[in-house]
């Protein structure tokens, strides 16, 4: 996945204006979370033993995004 179509797939969710801040609150890194959309997609892709990722939660501000708990499940 490039980093264009992963731009393009955050811009479109529902709560994209959460993301860009709201009620006078800062949104997230929005550069960040598109990274780590990239990166897992080039993971999944490069282990196709991966059945199932759940990351919960993601927790960011506008400078970071930190993984509270991750749990990775193979086939």
């Amino acid at each position: 996945m490039s980093k264009r179509e992963a731009e393009k797939m955050v811009q479109s969710l529902k709560t994209y204006p959460i993301i860009k801040g709201y009620r006078g609150r800062a949104g997230i890194n929005e550069a960040a979370f598109v990274d780590v959309v990239v990166r897992l997609a080039s993971l999944v892709h490069l282990a196709p033993e991966i059945e199932e990722i759940d990351m919960n939660p993601l927790i960011g501000n506008e400078k970071e995004l930190i993984v509270v708990d991750a749990r990775i499940r193979l086939t």
